[in-house]
């Protein structure tokens, strides 16, 4: 095999595996978006929940009220 021939074949393999580790980056960080979003999600969901048990106990919120938002 000519020196040029192994560097081509050599080079192709090199771009194959870039795509390939490209695309499992971009996988990965859709994944971590996510995960990151979910994450913020369920914090203010926890949070609204924390407010609302605060807020009845100060008497600003009518446990009726809560009812309806259910």
């Amino acid at each position: 095999m000519k020196l040029l021939d192994k560097e081509k074949i050599e080079d192709s393999v090199m771009w194959s595996k870039k795509k390939e580790l490209g695309k499992e980056l971009e996988e990965m960080c859709n994944l971590s978006q996510y995960i990151k979003e979910k994450g913020i999600m369920q914090g203010r969901k926890e949070g609204r929940k924390q407010g609302i048990v605060v807020g009845v106990k100060k008497g600003r919120l009518k446990k009726k009220w809560i009812s309806q938002r259910k």
